[in-house]
């Protein structure tokens, strides 16, 4: 079983990559119609996206700015997020996406601050 395994990773490796962005930096607006900064670091999962970091930026500097800070911080918001991304550099550049995975996402304001603004906006 363990040789199995081992095979596989092996396997998937090989014809899997990834590329990470790191400490991203965008405004983006919010509900009560300001903009609040976050910082956010993603890895997106595929086959060949070497070369391919312009693309992968661009595609997320357009997409983010479709998003309100508020929603970035759900676990529905990201998911949509994610799915957006893949299906916008799937359109506009044919890069098939397998998986983006949310390494960190920060925000300007504390959580606390958060979660009373989310709190009241949604009323």
């Amino acid at each position: 079983m363990k040789k199995l395994i081992i095979f596989l990773l092996l396997f998937c490796n090989l014809y899997a990559n990834s590329v990470k962005i790191s400490d991203f930096i965008s405004d983006v607006y919010s509900k009560d119609n300001s903009l609040k900064q976050i910082k956010l670091s993603l890895e997106f999962i595929a086959d060949d996206l070497n070369e391919k970091n312009s693309y992968l930026l661009d595609s997320l500097n357009s997409v983010i700015a479709s998003y309100f800070y508020e929603d970035l911080f759900t676990e529905l918001g990201k998911a949509n997020f994610k799915k957006t991304l893949i299906k916008y550099l799937a359109k506009k550049y044919s890069i098939n996406i397998d998986e983006i995975l949310i390494l960190e996402l920060k925000s300007s304001i504390n959580s606390e601050e958060l979660k009373e603004f989310i709190k009241n906006t949604c009323k």
